[in-house]
């Protein structure tokens, strides 16, 4: 009992440090439905499946306030250690889990969509039904449609292909009807999930440098837990499919720390020595300033001032009557405005060029039905032609301008 509540403990304080957090565009895109009422594929484009969207979306139905949002959020991310240790026995397993699932080394804080698949995959390899551990994994492939590089060999590996069979074929059917009854929807899906991030991992080439810091950064934390799956007897065979994942996605020209967390569950899961485990996690704790103080500024020191900005931006606008266009990347100026997105598209970074027909329609609306405030951040997106509209708010960052009347 007291171990179960030492991880529950650990899980509440990770929630209640991440919580009131500034959020940044990509934590933005994901609850444009539940915070302002603009839906995925209708109302913008994403490069994220769409079960991350409705995720965000149930969640806002727990409570209406983004604090509450980000608790809920932070606080279940982490709980599935909890069932592996309920399931297991295994305590150092669920440790490890429950401190990667959340370090700050991994941006865990940041908008990502590799914390729900880590747990449904660490569930997955702890039940014992097979029915069970195949749909949680394809759950967590269906979050997050990279992992199917890591999906593919551990069914094998594990001789479950009858089972993944049988799912598979119901999730054809499934995807048939949606091409057959909800062709737009069907539209949206394969431009947020197949044309969007063809053009990105396109566009991306030489764009980023060999291994940047913040990847290094990230291989190395990660590499030490690895090393030590290793030396605690884990089977390559074990780790095999998370390390696939982790070739893979160094074929999309960038590796962001949390795009790595999916590999957790296999870090937890092997059999880790206490001593190697409490002290990585103890590592972590103390490397991160016991995650006390600015967590943007420790980590992610780069976004730090501007999504402060952006905060400050929208929270300006939140109680003035009008609708917004935020000509930026910074999408949570919508959030905080509580203003929902205009013509059909946002200024996310990358997938703004992707998307070209979107754009152009964009512009036609733009010029037909002008939004009564824009917030402009100079140098990014479009050129906007500020001729009448009045600067009515700046900061270092954005421009807040409202039509003449």
């Amino acid at each position: 009992m007291l171990l179960l509540l030492l991880l529950l403990g650990i899980n509440v304080f990770f929630a209640w440090r991440y919580a009131p957090l500034d959020i940044d565009p990509d934590f933005a895109l994901f609850n444009m439905a539940g915070q302002v009422g603009s839906w995925y594929g209708k109302d913008f484009v994403d490069c994220k499946s769409p079960l991350v969207h409705i995720w965000f979306w149930l969640l806002s139905k727990l409570s209406n306030s983004l604090y509450g949002v980000r608790f809920i959020h932070y606080y279940l991310t982490g709980l599935p250690g909890i069932v592996y240790y309920w399931i297991t026995g295994d305590f150092i397993g669920a440790l490890a889990f429950v401190v990667l699932v959340h370090s700050g080394h991994l941006y865990a804080f940041h908008g990502n969509v590799g914390d729900i698949p880590a747990g449904l995959i660490l569930i997955a390899l702890a039940v014992e039904s097979p029915w069970i551990a195949v749909g949680l994994f394809l759950l967590a492939v269906l979050y997050e449609p990279k992992l199917f590089v890591a999906f593919a060999p551990w069914v094998y590996l594990n001789g479950l292909l009858t089972y993944s069979g049988a799912y598979m074929a119901i999730g054809i059917v499934a995807a048939a009807a949606i091409w057959y009854y909800k062709h737009r929807w069907w539209d949206w899906l394969v431009e947020a999930n197949i044309t969007v991030p063809a053009k990105m991992n396109e566009n991306r080439k030489g764009l980023y440098p060999w291994f940047p810091q913040f990847t290094t950064v990230s291989i190395f934390y990660l590499g030490a837990w690895v090393v030590a799956a290793f030396v605690s007897g884990a089977e390559i065979l074990f780790l095999l499919p998370g390390l696939i994942y982790l070739v893979f996605i160094f074929f999309g020209h960038v590796v962001r720390p949390n795009h790595l967390l999916p590999l957790i569950p296999f870090i937890a899961a092997s059999g880790l020595m206490p001593g190697l485990a409490i002290g990585l996690a103890a590592v972590d704790f103390i490397s991160s300033g016991l995650y006390i103080g600015d967590i943007w500024n420790r980590f992610y020191p780069g976004l730090r001032t501007v999504i402060r900005a952006s905060r400050i931006t929208g929270e300006y606008l939140k109680n003035k009557k009008g609708d917004l266009w935020v000509n930026s990347m910074f999408s949570e100026i919508y959030i905080w405005a509580k203003k929902p997105v205009k013509y059909n598209m946002t200024e996310q970074v990358e997938i703004n060029a992707c998307v070209p027909r979107r754009r152009e329609r964009m512009k036609v609306l733009l010029g037909k039905n002008p939004p009564r405030f824009v917030v402009d951040q100079p140098g990014s997106g479009l050129v906007f032609d500020n001729r009448g509209y009045n600067l009515i708010a700046e900061n270092n960052y954005f421009k807040v301008y409202e039509l003449m009347r």
